[in-house]
């Protein structure tokens, strides 16, 4: 096959506009939230009612908030429960924040201990 200059440049800038058009798009997976799993901490008869009445919520989080901002992870998650679900949550503390990586079995998800507030 035989092209011209000119054949030459249209193809040369159609192959920048696609890369460059294929790489707006790989920005959309830096803003994907991940899911909260909630694990029982102390004392475990308070944490599991808790735990077992929010399991079906889709309680998300930045991710990038888990390793940096634990404090934030937790209004988010305080602020979620109340605002959206409704739950009250003034007998619960949100203890550790933790992201764990996706494995074989389980897709990666921050994971928040609970405990039960102590009464002062």
């Amino acid at each position: 096959m035989i092209l011209s200059r000119r054949s030459f440049l249209k193809m040369a800038g159609l192959t920048v506009v696609a890369a460059a058009g294929a790489s707006m798009f790989t920005g959309c997976g830096l803003t994907t939230f991940t899911p909260v799993k909630f694990v029982a901490g102390d004392p475990a008869e308070v944490t599991t009612t808790f735990i077992n009445a929010t399991k079906d919520l889709n309680v998300l989080l930045w991710p990038g908030d888990a390793y940096k901002n634990a404090d934030k992870c937790k209004k988010n998650v305080a602020t979620q429960m109340t605002t959206y679900y409704h739950i009250d949550i003034s007998g619960i503390e949100f203890d550790t924040v933790e992201y764990k990586e996706a494995t074989e079995k389980a897709a990666a998800h921050v994971e928040i201990t609970v405990k039960a507030k102590t009464q002062h």
